[in-house]
């Protein structure tokens, strides 16, 4: 099934988004589902699929909908407010929000940063932020978002379904891979030219304001990586 190109995009956002009633029925057309909840970093804004194309900020939640019969899938992108309207219309539950900052009730249950129990929750937790923290740098100069996917999705998803399964080290070393790959991507040398996570992490922490960054202390990932891959250049 091929992705929606920009004249079906508009054409599918005129009838379908325009309005509350509009964006409810598509549910009659289409097959929908929620794909995910995501907070964005500070001062970071992105397109709506709602009327005029507004941008969103502090949150996002997007769907897939796949029009069976043409065999294309659309990736609409709505405000957090908007989006829990559809959820409830539809009596779909809404999913746990993906965040890199530590939530203000300090409830841990979604990976929140706080270090609890034993080693193999405590190095999942610490998974879970890492693979946030770099979906969250991918998308830092995407106005209109794609799913988290490819092992990024598939560990993280891995990872929540059971807090308590281990860490492996080639997991590790396939997410420090693929942000090896991004930090040398156009995308991010013709912008601020991070050359490590880290460089990221204190480029958002000037940016939080009086939002606290969930746990960035990698170390016993690295170690456990570098245990089976001492030669790896590590860019978390």
């Amino acid at each position: 099934m091929r992705i929606a190109n920009k004249s079906e995009i508009e054409d599918f956002k005129r009838k379908y988004c325009r309005n509350d009633y509009a964006r409810i029925s598509m549910v009659n057309d289409f097959f929908v589902r929620v794909e995910s909840f995501e907070e964005l970093p500070l001062k970071k804004y992105i397109s709506s699929y709602a009327t005029g194309n507004r941008d969103i900020e502090n949150a996002f939640i997007m769907f897939i909908v796949l029009d069976l019969e043409n065999q294309i899938q659309y990736l609409p992108v709505f405000s957090e407010s908007v989006g829990r309207k559809m959820l409830k219309a539809w009596n779909m539950p809404i999913p746990r929000k993906r965040s890199i900052f530590v939530k203000e009730n300090n409830d841990t249950r979604g990976g929140n940063g706080g270090i609890c129990g034993n080693t193999s929750n405590i190095d999942n937790v610490k998974m879970r932020n890492l693979i946030l923290f770099v979906r969250s740098l991918m998308i830092l100069h995407v106005k209109e978002p794609y799913p988290m996917n490819g092992i990024l999705k598939e560990f993280y998803e891995e990872l929540e379904s059971n807090f308590d399964k281990k860490v492996e080290a080639y997991k590790i070393k396939s997410i420090n891979t693929a942000l090896g790959r991004f930090l040398q991507s156009s995308t991010n040398m013709k912008n601020e030219n991070f050359l490590s996570l880290q460089d990221y992490i204190k480029f958002l922490e000037k940016n939080a304001g009086e939002r606290r960054l969930k746990n960035t202390n990698f170390d016993s990932l690295r170690k456990l990586m570098l245990v089976k891959y001492p030669n790896e250049r590590i860019y978390f």
